[in-house]
């Protein structure tokens, strides 16, 4: 791809690229990336970003979630506005994406930081309705909006660090994103609300930097969901910033699943990752 700059505080990319959305993940070290080949351009008009984009060929066909996986075949035109503004200290988005005769969706976000007495704290909360169109809904079996409210509020005093999330699906479904890591799906380790119906999902974590760049965790998530399932995790995870580009991580601990109240997983999982990025 390439970029054009010609025009005051605007950029247009034309090209391959990543779908850099709120339901896609644009750029992911460990698996796949949603791309498209179409045109971006983002213009800033003081606090204010505007930002329009058309993509006529992706590669969702690949997607994570099987009931939109097999209505994709990566020919579909995808159109999106977007505004996002800054005013100290809270960041505000909106977007608006429409997916030739799959569906389309629109989310509200809002984030801020700021620092109290030597207390870095966060929040982030964002709303999405994503509205299946035909070929979509004849897949899902009906034709009602998803929706998702999540939360997620963060601390951290000196050596310690601290979060705190909660995301909630409608009755009428959870398939309001792309992907398992876009930023209106909620996830954790094993869990997520991508594709879950009538979901409640609440997230703790519990972290201490034991050197700058070391930093052991405690993470605990319970998602409920259709009313008689329950999923369950805890694990422990040491986070390694050996550089900039360099980073590892060692996760270990318990993942189990129960429908109607019978438990169907109960598994010991670990994980070791080391990943360099260009």
């Amino acid at each position: 791809n390439f970029a054009y700059t010609g025009l005051k505080n605007t950029t247009v990319t034309v090209g391959k690229q990543g779908l850099a959305t709120p339901y896609t993940t644009a750029v992911m070290i460990d698996e796949n990336e949603q791309t498209g080949t179409g045109i971006l351009a983002l213009s800033a008009i003081g606090p204010v970003t505007l930002g329009a984009a058309y993509f006529d060929q992706t590669n969702l066909q690949n997607t994570k979630d099987s009931a939109l996986s097999r209505v994709f075949d990566g020919t579909e035109n995808i159109s999106a506005v977007a505004a996002i503004a800054t005013f100290a200290p809270v960041t505000i988005d909106t977007w608006y994406l429409d997916v030739q005769d799959k569906f389309d969706t629109y989310t509200v976000g809002a984030k801020s930081d700021l620092t109290l007495g030597g207390v870095a704290l966060g929040a982030d909360a964002r709303w999405a309705s994503l509205t299946p169109k035909a070929s979509l809904a004849k897949a899902l079996g009906k034709d009602d909006a998803n929706t998702i409210e999540k939360i997620a509020l963060t601390a951290k005093a000196g050596i310690v660090n601290g979060k705190l999330a909660y995301a909630a699906t409608s009755k009428d479904g959870g398939i309001t994103g792309l992907d398992s890591d876009a930023v209106t799906v909620l996830k954790g380790w094993n869990l997520n609300t991508l594709g879950k119906t009538d979901a409640d999902y609440w997230q703790a974590v519990v972290g201490v930097d034991i050197l700058s760049n070391l930093n052991l965790s405690a993470n605990y998530g319970d998602l409920k969901y259709t009313g008689s399932t329950e999923e369950e995790e805890l694990y422990g995870q040491l986070t390694y910033k050996m550089s900039k580009n360099l980073s590892t991580y060692v996760r270990y601990g318990t993942y189990s699943k129960e429908v109607k109240s019978v438990k169907s997983v109960d598994a010991t999982t670990g994980r070791l990752q080391v990943a360099y990025t260009f």
